[in-house]
């Protein structure tokens, strides 16, 4: 049984795990589309989701494992954080795909691929690669401020314990 201590960071976790099949899912759902319109850089340069998948999974253990083994409770804050930031994107991406099969007209591959330029492609993938890593950077540097701040401040502390120390 798993230990439900850290409840902020378990429903994160748990959501993003859901959201992955949920992605994963409709991606299949729009098989017929899938290699025109996947954006995904691992899709496009295999031509399988199973890179994808493989890369989900070591990616749910690492942060599994990196929240577990960091006790500094700002590094795990910031972990969550990412996560969510993550699982927002997620949301967006399944959402997506969802309606891409729900709302898909019945066209030829050959129709789509007239429509889907490699200019309209690359114009997504960027949109899409914002969309992705805006937040993450975002969270990476507001952490690393935090942590910097912390060191200092950690350190100038260290030091006046010292001096008095020295004094007594």
């Amino acid at each position: 049984m798993v230990c439900l201590d850290n409840k902020g960071f378990w429903i994160v976790y748990i959501t993003y795990i859901i959201l992955f099949v949920g992605d994963i899912t409709t991606t299949m759902l729009n098989t017929k589309l899938l290699s025109v319109l996947e954006l995904n850089p691992l899709y496009r340069l295999t031509g399988s989701l199973l890179p994808i998948i493989l890369l989900n999974l070591v990616f749910v253990y690492g942060f599994y494992w990196l929240y577990h083994s960091k006790k500094s409770s700002g590094w795990q804050r910031y972990l969550v954080i990412l996560l969510m930031m993550v699982v927002i994107v997620m949301r967006l991406i399944a959402m997506n795909n969802a309606l891409t099969w729900y709302n898909s007209p019945e066209v030829s591959v050959q129709e789509i691929e007239a429509v889907y330029t490699s200019e309209v492609m690359y114009d997504a993938q960027i949109y899409y690669a914002v969309l992705m890593y805006a937040p993450i950077i975002f969270c990476i540097i507001t952490f690393l401020l935090w942590y910097w701040d912390h060191r200092v401040k950690r350190k100038e502390k260290e030091k006046n314990n010292e001096e008095v120390s020295h004094r007594g």
